[in-house]
This record gives C-alpha cells, sequence and structure tokens, in this order.
C-alpha cells in the first residue's frame, strides 16, 4: 500500500524551491496543474508556512538578501495576497498575513497550506495567464470556501538565470478561514480528495 501511494505522488526536493524550502508531496492532476499540501511536519523537519510562502515570492534571492532583518521584497514576476471581503486591510500584504497566520497555526494542525500550482502551456500574454489564475483563485478558494490565498508568478525566461520552464503561478492557500476578527474555522485541506475540484474549476477558468 505504501509503494502504490508513493508512486502517484511526485516528491518535491527542497532545492526546487532554494536551499532551505520545505518540502512537500505534489500530485500531478492534468496537464499543467498539481496540487500539493504542506505539511506541520515533513521528514522530521517543523515547517513555517511563512518561511514556504517567502520563498515562492522570492525565487532568486540574492547574496545580501537578509531574511530577519529587512522586510519582504518580492523577486517573482507578479504577486498578491487575496482575501475575503471581511479581511482586515492590513493582510493585503502578504508578509503581514503569513506573521499572522503563522502566530493563529494550531499545535496540532496536520495542514498548514494547499500548494496549487498552474503552468502556462499555451501562447499567451502574461497578464492574461495571470489574470486566469487570480480568477480560479478568488472563485474557489476565497469566495466559496472563505480562505486567503496568495499568489507568486514565475516566469523564467524573464529570470536573471534564464532558467528553462514553463510559465506558471503558485496559488497558496491557508488552511484557516479569515473574517473580520482574523483567523476561525480549520478547513481540512486535502490535496487528493480536492483534485477533481481543483482541475473543474482550473478548466471552468478556460471558457
Amino acid at each position: 500500500m505504501v509503494a502504490k501511494k508513493k508512486s502517484t505522488s511526485l516528491a518535491v526536493i527542497p532545492r526546487v524551491y532554494g536551499p532551505d524550502a520545505a518540502p512537500i508531496y505534489t500530485t500531478p492532476v492534468g496537464p499543467g496543474l498539481t496540487v500539493g499540501v504542506l505539511r506541520r511536519e515533513f521528514s522530521s523537519r517543523i515547517n513555517s508556512p511563512a518561511e514556504f510562502v517567502r520563498n515562492k515570492l522570492h525565487p532568486a534571492p540574492c547574496a545580501a538578501d537578509d531574511r530577519h532583518g529587512q522586510r519582504w521584497a518580492p523577486s517573482c514576476h507578479r504577486h498578491e495576497a487575496l482575501l475575503p471581503a471581511a479581511a482586515p486591510d492590513l493582510l493585503t500584504d502578504p508578509e503581514w498575513l503569513m506573521q499572522h497566520y503563522e502566530r493563529a497555526v494550531l499545535h496540532d494542525q496536520p495542514a498548514l497550506l494547499l500548494a496549487v500550482k498552474v503552468s502556462q502551456l499555451e501562447a499567451g500574454s502574461l497578464h492574461g495567464f495571470w489574470e486566469r489564475s487570480r480568477e480560479f483563485a478568488r472563485s474557489e478558494f476565497v469566495e466559496q470556501r472563505g480562505l486567503a490565498a496568495v499568489l507568486a508568478m514565475h516566469v523564467p525566461s524573464l529570470s536573471p538565470s534564464r532558467s528553462p520552464g514553463n510559465t506558471h503561478v503558485h496559488v497558496l492557500i491557508l488552511a484557516r478561514t479569515l473574517g473580520e476578527h482574523g483567523f476561525g474555522a480549520l478547513q481540512q485541506l486535502d490535496g487528493h480528495r480536492m483534485r477533481d475540484s481543483v482541475a473543474d474549476a482550473w478548466r471552468a477558468t478556460a471558457a
């Protein structure tokens, strides 16, 4: 049973996201779409949702980047925090959002966030793909589930390293509802069980 489960999941190695990024298991759902869950503990390591999101917002940190002494300065192509309408305006800043969420994580919370990656497989404008990704995240997670999401767009062809790869957007969904009084109910985020609904929501934005 264990071998079969592992064969259907892709183990994402830390160096894919950066030298100190948290590893997760992701499940390929369809062309250009993967879903994964950042768990509280992975391979004997306690993960940090703020660190994970920061790594996505800073795909190419410079040598002088002091993560603990400076405010975040995202280096990805585009980014945004999407919030439920009642959430405090302060949390539209991804750094503030993640700092507050880090403090709100429950001690027995197994899943910290849902990580969805959507890739641009067909020719088209960057802003058009961004808007599609944004519509998908807002409709499926923010409006329907009351969850906050951080989006980070990576364009490898425009990065300093010019590394190969498709343009893609990381949609990082926090696991607790967010309202005017802060974080509330914990949502059961399961990448395997949610794969069909996530895939349907992504396909719906292609129309």
